[in-house]
């Protein structure tokens, strides 16, 4: 892997990983607005599946493996690196594919057109 596709890589996590963030920030604040209520409102269950999809995605991979009672002694250890952090880390990892997916496609362009 040469310099300039880690470093789109990196980018991409980053900013992914931003959007994971805020989505988890913006789904924490909206619970704890909404918390006086009886059930739920869509906005709050809407804002945390955007947030937790990939984080919900690793977990049901995780369950298949068995690995799952680690991460739920993580969250009882850690409960706000696991509000924050973990969906930072799932959108992260997917802006890191899309950016793998996107190199690929470009190279292949590459040497579509040298032919």
């Amino acid at each position: 892997m040469n310099k300039r596709t880690s470093e789109r890589t990196a980018m991409f996590f980053v900013i992914f990983a931003g959007v994971g963030l805020a989505l988890s920030a913006a789904a924490f604040l909206s619970s704890l607005a909404g918390s006086g209520y009886a059930s739920p409102s869509w906005r709050n269950v809407v804002l945390g599946i955007a947030a937790f999809w990939p984080s919900i995605a690793c977990g049901l991979a995780l369950v298949g493996v068995g690995i799952f009672n680690s991460l739920t002694d993580f969250a009882a250890a850690a409960p706000m690196l696991y509000t924050f952090g973990l969906p930072a880390i799932g959108w992260g990892l997917v802006g890191a594919v899309i950016a793998s997916f996107s190199r690929k496609r470009r190279t292949g362009d590459q040497e579509q057109t040298a032919d």
